[in-house]
């Protein structure tokens, strides 16, 4: 019988990000609710 189980992981970590103050800037979105109400920060975009 074949052994049942995960045979490989990985994570990737994107190297361009965009600060979340500029998104809801340019958004016109409240600040407050992206950093304090979600907890947000930066935003990863990943590459192409």
């Amino acid at each position: 019988m074949a052994g049942v189980g995960i045979d490989d992981i990985a994570i990737y970590f994107p190297k361009l990000y965009f600060d979340m103050k500029d998104f809801a800037e340019f958004r016109g979105a409240d600040f407050g609710k992206l950093n304090k109400g979600l907890g947000l920060t930066a935003m990863a975009i990943p590459d192409a």
